[in-house]
């Protein structure tokens, strides 16, 4: 029993000490003044974060920000700052000072801005960067292999691409057509080899961020499957008497899309599959994209 109590009252303030620690990542006390070109910044870190016992602080980073009303925090435009900013390791009490020079940053300071700090710990400054990348590429399918694409990928974004295929068939009639009974009695019929397959793909969805090089897309989509033929009917002395447009097989349909991109420094490869939701499951088929990141952009999150 006294073994278990002393297990429980140590957990138990473990956890204490880890919820002062969540609570405590903070700046406080935050202060400024100009001096010419110069701002100073005063702060302290908040008490909570200093008591902790060292084995439990991190590292952590004090980040400088411009406040501009109905912006959010620039941490892109302070980068002429010294004093107490950037990492800091195993911070003590005590007042803290930081010098921002905004003439070599800014030409003036917006309107109603103001000064302010962040701080944040090491194990949310893993994601502290990413990048944010806007492709225009090719897409298609099998079926409708030519088509354009576009997308935004970074943790989190969107694409968006359309397909399309109406060309000669050029070659074998299709073996649905096999059992095909022309309306005439005593006549043959005859398939033009030049009938058209129509085809269309159009698809939305989103991109998720998995890995550095990796992204998982999912969506939805609207498909259009059909083949055209023309049946030309002779009779028995093998003269012409007559024609019409057969479509043995017609539908459209709408499925949902599953897939992923992987990233080769700006090039972009993405393979889906679309499953049918009301069409039968032969129609589930494969979907591709090609694209090229025209620009690019470096996003901070915290």
């Amino acid at each position: 029993m006294t073994r278990f109590f002393k297990f429980s009252a140590t957990s138990l303030l473990l956890i204490v000490l880890v919820l002062a620690e969540a609570r405590g990542q903070k700046v406080t006390d935050v202060a400024y003044f100009s001096d010419g070109n110069r701002i100073v910044l005063t702060y302290n870190i908040s008490k909570s974060w200093i008591q902790l016992p060292h084995f439990l602080r991190r590292k952590v980073w004090i980040l400088p920000a411009l406040d501009v009303p109905g912006k959010p925090l620039d941490f892109d435009t302070m980068k002429h700052v010294t004093g107490d900013v950037g990492q800091l390791e195993r911070p003590r009490p005590g007042s803290k000072i930081m010098v921002w020079d905004f003439s070599k940053d800014l030409a003036q300071l917006p309107p109603d801005s103001r000064l302010t700090a962040k701080l944040i710990t090491n194990r949310i400054m893993r994601n502290r960067t990413y990048t944010r990348y806007y492709v225009p590429g090719w897409s298609g399918t099998p079926q409708a292999p030519f088509g354009i694409s576009f997308a935004k990928y970074g943790l989190m974004g969107w694409y968006a691409g359309a397909s399309v295929h109406t060309w000669p068939r050029s070659g074998v009639v299709a073996s649905s057509l096999a059992s095909y009974k022309p309306p005439c009695n005593n006549c043959t019929v005859q398939f033009d080899p030049d009938s058209k397959r129509d085809n269309f793909d159009v698809a939305i969805g989103i991109n998720r961020k998995i890995t550095k090089w990796n992204y998982l897309a999912f969506g939805v989509g609207l498909h259009g499957r059909e083949e055209v033929y023309k049946a030309t009917y002779f009779n028995s002395s093998s003269q012409e008497i007559g024609s019409q447009w057969v479509s043995p097989e017609r539908v459209t349909f709408w499925a949902g899309e599953l897939g992923i991109t992987h990233r080769f420094s700006r090039f972009f490869v993405e393979a889906r599959v679309g499953l049918p939701i009301n069409a039968n499951w032969k129609y589930v088929f494969p979907a591709f994209s090609l694209g090229y990141a025209i620009a690019t952009r470096q996003v901070k999150r915290f």
